[in-house]
């Protein structure tokens, strides 16, 4: 198969599997993936709602208990206090169609191991409080966590175990637990797609090429900032050379230059918009119009600021919120920062041609000039206001 047939059918293949992705589940889109505590509260409400669950779960792994069914659930906790003893992660009360009483307690451990004999003292504290009732202990972890239980009392159940036992509910907080469980605390073999494997079979020819587009396009990048900083007529309008490590010494209305690290984002900028607090560096922030390369194809030009702390500037969001501009939820290394305005490139010239280029170049010039006069009364704007407030 030739090369443009291999990537041809990557990318085809490719396609195909991202339309078909699972959407995702609660605990992803809240960024608690594998949060023991979370789990723990949702397994809590599926034992809750569906008492079944609890049934298969003792007869499964306690066979001298196949008559425990019919269950009421008397009481269910998550964090149940015991004293000096700790807090175990669920602890049940139930009774049985029987008249059986008895008293269930996990022991959920996601990325964690078991200390201080938790499970021990668990153990004695339910003999000591309920001993007329039967114990039915449980030590859960996912099938990748290879702690061991300490005391041998309780039963250990992989996830891969559990997930079975929720059933196919149509309750869509436990189906949606359920999909959790086996997408992330179960064992799964590592399936390669059709094009996984045409990745790997011309892996070696495939990264040639990439390296050999990625260095082309670095230089392109390279080569259109040094046209930027052409003169007035044809580039960045008081450009004179001036660096970031030399803004200090860089004259009041001469434009700055800060390419970052990866040399895909241009940040244009005077040292009078960079306050700096060498007492507290917290409180520096900056205004700087940007040319950034989110990814080769995907360019924006934008008008921003940046305050060095994560947590963002009262003042200057209360300014913005005056100006009508609400803050942009970004975020960069430690620095929080806000976009005051920005415009993608577009065009329909041939990708990468001569003529893209030239395209990029005007687009580049004509925004950031704009961009860098607007920030001139923005800023003298703001730090009259600003020195107002104090």
């Amino acid at each position: 198969m030739e090369t443009k047939e291999i990537i041809e059918k990557i990318l085809q293949d490719y396609r195909v599997c991202e339309e078909t992705v699972e959407q995702p589940t609660f605990l992803e889109i809240i960024g608690k993936t594998r949060r023991e505590d979370y789990i723990t509260d949702l397994l809590v409400y599926a034992l809750k709602t569906d008492p079944v669950i609890l049934e298969r779960l003792v007869q499964k792994f306690y066979s001298e208990s196949e008559d425990f069914c019919d269950i009421i659930i008397k009481e269910i906790v998550s964090q149940k206090y015991m004293e000096e003893e700790g807090r175990a992660d669920i602890f049940i009360i139930a009774e049985t169609g029987q008249g059986n009483r008895c008293v269930v307690i996990i022991e959920n451990k996601t990325d964690t191991v078991e200390h201080s004999n938790q499970t021990t003292k668990y153990a004695r504290w339910a003999e000591s409080h309920y001993s007329a009732y039967q114990k039915y202990l449980f030590f859960l972890k996912p099938d990748y966590n290879q702690g061991k239980v300490a005391d041998k009392q309780y039963k250990n159940v992989n996830y891969s175990q559990l997930a079975p036992l929720l059933g196919e509910s149509r309750n869509v907080y436990i189906a949606d637990l359920k999909r959790h469980i086996e997408k992330y605390l179960t064992e799964k073999e590592i399936k390669f797609m059709e094009y996984d494997k045409l990745v790997l079979e011309n892996y070696n020819k495939l990264k040639t090429i990439l390296d050999e587009v990625e260095r082309k396009f670095k230089n392109g990048r390279s080569e259109l900032i040094n046209k930027l900083k052409g003169d007035g007529t044809n580039g960045i309008i008081g450009f004179q050379g001036g660096t970031w490590k030399g803004k200090d010494s860089a004259k009041e209305d001469e434009i700055i230059l800060w390419e970052t690290d990866s040399k895909k984002t241009f940040h244009f900028f005077k040292k009078g918009w960079y306050r700096e607090d060498k007492a507290n560096r917290e409180n520096e922030y900056y205004f700087y119009a940007e040319i950034k390369f989110i990814d080769n194809s995907n360019i924006v030009c934008q008008k921003t600021v940046r305050t060095k702390r994560k947590q963002e500037n009262k003042n200057i969001k209360d300014f913005l919120k005056r100006k009508g501009i609400e803050k942009t939820p970004e975020q960069f290394d430690s620095w929080d920062y806000t976009i005051l305005s920005g415009c993608p490139f577009k065009s329909e010239k041939e990708f990468y041609s001569l003529d893209w280029w030239q395209e990029l170049r005007e687009f580049a010039i004509i925004n950031l000039n704009h961009y860098l006069h607007e920030l001139d009364a923005l800023t003298k704007e703001f730090f009259e206001w600003d020195k107002n407030q104090q």
